[in-house]
């Protein structure tokens, strides 16, 4: 895992390519999307370990006290101490057609995990970039309404210093004054707006947010689109698109292995043993 980067500093620019970049480190729904790799490549490793034979192996040791035993009056049984050992090892590997069909089935479930982790990093990037740009359209039209304001303030000043030397009447002024307040209530619904669009921008990234933060106006050129060439580049590399295909040739060996269980299979098993028997006086 990456560690996750904290906000910005106050007052620090943030551009588009540092908003995705934290985007990645930090969306919490990209984040879940990438925990379900390491369960895609553990299914994986388990389709192919039916490939692999399974070994059993024992080991033993037994001890018997030499004492005869007397039955009407015979001795039976011997009168030496016996040690005895056994070892034995067995490797056992079924095979068939489901096994295959299982091995394809956890590839194909793991390509569609990647899809989807590259799906999620595509929404993420869209979603981060459209309230990116959001948030600058919020701030444009804030900078607009603070010129507007900036008017009105003219416009009062005029009205009463008309009002001063006599070409201007009160009614002007309070008109004036009323649209000057006007504009200052718009201008702080602009100032506000612009701090909710930039809190739901680091909402979308995934880390604290910093309404004082400045956003970099000077974005990229776009490239030259060409509408057919965007539908064929979508047909071949998207990432949706390729999740689908991949789950469904997962349906497809899911299907095939379910109706292999009606072939045979193919079972070997091999196995080694040992046992040792000794007497522990033999002298006597």
């Amino acid at each position: 895992f990456v560690a996750a980067q904290t906000a910005p500093t106050l007052g620090a620019t943030v551009t588009l390519t540092d908003a995705l970049a934290l985007a990645r480190r930090n969306n919490p729904a990209l984040q879940s999307s990438t925990n379900a790799r390491r369960t895609a490549a553990a299914a994986v490793r388990s389709a192919k370990g039916a490939f692999l034979p399974s070994v059993n192996s024992s080991m033993g040791g037994g001890y018997r006290e030499g004492r005869q035993t007397f039955f009407q009056g015979q001795a039976f049984g011997s009168t030496n101490d016996q040690l005895s050992t056994d070892a034995s090892v067995n490797a056992s590997l079924q095979l068939s057609l489901a096994t295959l069909n299982d091995k394809r089935a956890a590839q194909a479930n793991q390509n569609a995990t990647e899809a989807d982790i590259a799906a999620a990093e595509q929404r993420v990037r869209n979603d981060v970039t459209n309230q990116y740009l959001t948030a600058l359209q919020a701030q444009a039209r804030a900078s607009l309404q603070d010129t507007l304001q900036a008017t009105t303030q003219t416009q009062l000043q005029l009205a009463r210093a008309r009002l001063q030397v006599g070409s201007g009447t009160q009614l002007d002024v309070q008109r004036a004054e009323v649209a000057d307040g006007q504009q200052r209530v718009a201008s702080l619904n602009a100032r506000n707006q612009v701090a909710i669009e930039i809190v739901r921008l680091f909402q979308a990234i995934g880390i604290d947010a910093r309404p004082d933060a400045k956003l970099d106006a000077n974005l990229a050129a776009p490239p030259a689109i060409d509408l057919s060439a965007i539908l064929e580049m979508a047909r071949r590399t998207n990432p949706a698109l390729g999740s689908f295909r991949a789950r469904e040739e997962s349906a497809r060996r899911s299907q095939a292995s379910a109706r292999s269980a009606y072939f045979p299979s193919l079972a070997l098993q091999a196995g080694v043993s040992a046992f040792t028997n000794r007497f522990t006086s033999t002298g006597l």
